[in-house]
């Protein structure tokens, strides 16, 4: 009775194991949010730049496991420098990277800016 009390025992954790829902770790990004928050929902970074930097600072210091998922909030993000990727920001098939935008709005990321203080030149052409 023991041996199979202890197979029962030895196949529940296993299944369980099989069944388990992966851990996840979210980082949430705003445009109002603040780069020196942690990344939670309710202090969100306010750059992608900083998302990207959070998820290699949790691979290099927890030896993360887990899927980290980025939540990028609805606004518009506005590019001062390009925004680039290496292997040390990306994830696994076991663990990957997720960005998700909201399923509510619209997130914008742009690279242009405007250009302010146009003055007619003669000839059709114009000065900034």
């Amino acid at each position: 009775m023991k041996k199979a009390s202890f197979f029962i025992v030895l196949a529940a954790i296993m299944f369980a194991g099989v069944f388990a829902k992966a851990q996840c770790i979210e980082i949430f990004v705003s445009p109002h949010g603040d780069n020196t928050a942690a990344g939670t929902a309710t202090a969100p970074v306010q750059t992608l730049q900083r998302a990207r930097d959070l998820v290699r600072e949790m691979k290099q210091t927890k030896n993360c496991a887990d899927t980290i998922l980025i939540k990028v909030l609805p606004g518009t993000y506005e590019l001062k420098t390009p925004l680039e990727f290496t292997p040390a920001y990306g994830g696994s098939a076991a663990a990957p990277v997720v960005y998700e935008g909201p399923a509510d709005g619209k997130a914008i990321i742009s690279g242009g800016f405007t250009i302010k203080g146009f003055q007619k030149a003669g000839d059709g052409l114009w000065v900034a």
